[in-house]
């Protein structure tokens, strides 16, 4: 049985691996082959439908930790595209398949994403700073960490950065 430390490195590790994947078809010049909505379900849900996010309470919003407002805009863009300058926006899907809604923060959060997409259950999303992530509580152990070759956030005893494999330390 897995512990709540290794599914929650492996929802962080999905959640790159699919912002990585959306990066990568973001830079071919053909039309996609799939919904917006099916895009957006992949970055967001994990093999068997759950959010890859934590929770900041019990059913409360899910979050993300980032290292700085400009990280949080960048992450923020992955979802509702280039659109986006930093101020309240709503993405609207093509084909009446949802919205992903933006509004400013406050305090550690700079940015709050309500998702109403279909396939996918309504959900919030906090884009927090990564040095407050246990403010709220989510129960999870560990110690924030980030990569200075990637940028990388994670929350683990081991300081080591588990997209080692993908960039040379």
């Amino acid at each position: 049985m897995k512990t709540q430390k290794e599914n929650i490195m492996k929802r962080t590790i999905l959640s790159v691996f699919s912002v990585l994947a959306i990066l990568a078809g973001l830079s071919l010049c053909h039309k996609p082959e799939t919904s917006e909505a099916d895009a957006l379900k992949r970055m967001v849900l994990d093999e068997n439908g759950q959010i890859i996010f934590d929770r900041t309470i019990h059913d409360g919003p899910y979050q993300i930790g980032v290292e700085d407002v400009d990280a949080a805009a960048l992450l923020t863009r992955l979802y509702v595209g280039d659109g986006f300058n930093g101020e309240e926006y709503t993405r609207t899907l093509s084909g009446n398949q949802g919205t992903v809604q933006v509004r400013l923060g406050v305090a550690s959060i700079f940015y709050a994403l309500d998702f109403n997409v279909d396939g996918i259950p309504s959900f919030t999303l906090f884009i927090k700073d990564a040095r407050t992530m246990g403010d709220i509580g989510t129960g999870h152990s560990g110690t924030y960490h980030r990569c200075n070759t990637c940028g990388f956030v994670w929350r683990s005893a081991s300081s080591t950065c588990p997209m080692s494999s993908t960039h040379a330390h």
